[in-house]
């Protein structure tokens, strides 16, 4: 066995980057309507940089907030198969019950030779197929939300573009849209995250 070893060096720096505004304040609008304002993110640096608008303010506060979504999709799917198996309880309650003889109310003889032989009953063949596609959905959501980048999202507040790349020595125009749904008061919070692609 070979060990290899490699020694490995880096510089990191803050850009010169700055925001004509951190606070904005939205021009009252009618319900329904929408108002918009705008601001200007500068790249004084050398380097060109990304940028995106983000939910969070840090990684932490993402990984948590996914771990909270991790719990409640888990207990959705947990409610969901309970569901699915009283409904199915109910069902073969329900067949049996009309199958049994009315005047004894036991099942016939042939129905309990069908009921030891349950892997061949359509039923219990359908149970497991829902059974897959309810897993199956739910890995499905599970992958989507590990791979959310968590980018801003808000139902009255809207940001434009939400993500792109500002050259050295240039700027951005961000467009951010206000359309309320009801007669309130409303604020925001989104964090821009730049990184340096030098």
């Amino acid at each position: 066995a070979e060990t290899t070893v490699t020694r490995l060096c880096g510089c990191g720096e803050a850009a010169d980057i700055t925001f004509s505004t951190k606070h904005l304040h939205m021009a009252d609008t009618y319900i329904a309507l929408t108002s918009k304002r705008t601001l200007t993110i500068r790249n004084d640096s050398d380097v060109p940089v990304e940028y995106s608008w983000r939910a969070f303010g840090s990684v932490e506060d993402e990984d948590v907030q996914k771990s909270k979504l991790h719990k409640q999709l888990k207990q959705e799917q947990a409610e969901e198969t309970l569901y699915l198996q009283q409904l199915s309880a109910e069902k073969a309650q329900e067949l049996a019950g009309a199958d049994s003889d009315p005047l004894t109310g036991t099942d016939g003889p042939e129905d309990l030779a069908s009921q030891s032989s349950d892997t061949d009953d359509p039923q219990t063949k359908n149970e497991k197929k829902v059974e897959a596609a309810l897993d199956r959905k739910y890995r499905n959501i599970e992958r989507v939300l590990k791979d959310d980048p968590m980018y801003f999202y808000d139902e009255i507040f809207n940001v434009e573009p939400l993500m792109g790349t500002i050259w050295a020595q240039s700027s951005c125009t961000v467009t951010v849209s206000f359309s309320p749904k009801a007669a309130l008061c409303y604020q925001c919070l989104a964090y821009c995250d730049i990184v340096g692609c030098g």
